[in-house]
């Protein structure tokens, strides 16, 4: 009988690990963060660009800024500015522009253009 039990109980944890498993590997798969907004600057020496990542478990996004120098590569690392369930909202509340080569507006966010990005 004892030998039942363990076997009725190994068989629940592993399958419980499985589930674990999948449910990760779901949010993995189909969990990437999506640009949902970019532009450049009009000379070409930087960019903006607005990240949504997915929480895999909630459904809700992570609003991401970031900024990049001319080559596309990460300036400084990016900055959360908000919490969403709703991408096409996200989407007209941030969207990036350009007021001239040194300002940009993420909704209504104003970003200058970094120090460490050189003419």
């Amino acid at each position: 009988m004892f030998r039942h039990v363990w076997l009725i109980v190994a068989v629940a944890g592993v399958l419980l690990l499985l589930g674990v498993v999948v449910v990760v590997g779901i949010g993995l798969l189909f969990g990437r963060q999506q640009t949902i907004s970019a532009a450049t600057s009009p000379d070409g020496t930087w960019s903006v660009e607005v990240l949504a990542r997915p929480h895999a478990l909630t459904g809700s996004y992570d609003i991401i800024i970031e900024v990049r120098d001319g080559q596309g590569q990460k300036v400084g690392g990016g900055s959360v500015v908000g919490l969403t369930r709703d991408l096409a909202s996200a989407r007209r509340a941030h969207a990036v522009s350009f007021v001239d080569n040194n300002t940009a507006k993420v909704g209504k966010r104003t970003i200058n253009k970094p120090s460490l990005i050189r003419q």
